[in-house]
């Protein structure tokens, strides 16, 4: 069994089930553009990344005709926080929540999210007691949240933290901290470059914490 001290948890994609909310989003501004929908989960797992602005130009969307700060992230902000409050919890995760919290160790959100909409879907979701301290963004940008993860590991230094996620950007975040990083595949990014990053990878968290003997 591995021990640790600390969890942190990614938010979308790890805790909110938001895949399907999002590329929907992204689709209908992609349709009003007349430029290539997104057609399947697995297309967008594929091309998905953060900062975000580097996967909007993937999609075609040009910046020297629109914004990306002025009029893009605003516009996916407006769709994202009319339709995102319906959207569940990921597979699993209540089981996992409660297992850590049998467990005794503190759990964390730190995610690149705007931290106040943020409050207010954890809210929704009903699990805002689990959590230790919830950490996001001051902005909408969705860019990146390493310096973030470091400014919370100064206050937790020589803890044994695991850092939950489900894209390659938690890789980074786990490393600025100085976490051991474990994937899950129920969000934004495909298994396929999961694996790529060299962390392990689980269907759902519920397996993760089964393979360090907390489930």
């Amino acid at each position: 069994m591995k021990e640790f001290d600390q969890i942190v948890w990614d938010f979308n994609g790890t805790i909110i089930d938001d895949l399907d909310c999002c590329m929907e989003c992204v689709n209908i501004m992609l349709e009003q553009r007349g430029l290539p929908t997104l057609s399947s989960r697995e297309e967008y797992r594929e091309v998905f990344g953060i900062p975000v602005k580097m996967y909007y130009a993937r999609l075609g969307f040009d910046f020297s005709k629109e914004s990306y700060e002025q009029v893009l992230a605003p516009e996916w902000t407006a769709y994202y926080r009319a339709k995102s409050l319906d959207c569940s919890l990921c597979e699993d995760v209540l089981f996992s929540l409660n297992k850590i919290k049998e467990a005794g160790i503190p759990q964390w959100i730190l995610s690149a999210s705007d931290q106040s909409f943020m409050d207010r879907q954890i809210e929704a979701l009903g699990v805002g007691s689990y959590f230790a301290g919830i950490f996001g963004l001051s902005t909408i940008m969705a860019e990146s949240k390493e310096s973030l993860a470091r400014e919370w590991a100064t206050r937790h230094a020589g803890q044994r933290i695991l850092f939950i996620g489900d894209t390659d950007h938690d890789v980074a975040a786990a490393k600025a901290m100085g976490a051991e990083c474990m994937l899950v595949s129920t969000g934004h990014v495909s298994q396929r470059r999961l694996r790529e990053t060299g962390c392990p990878v689980f269907r759902t968290s519920k397996d993760l914490l089964e393979s360090v003997g907390l489930a």
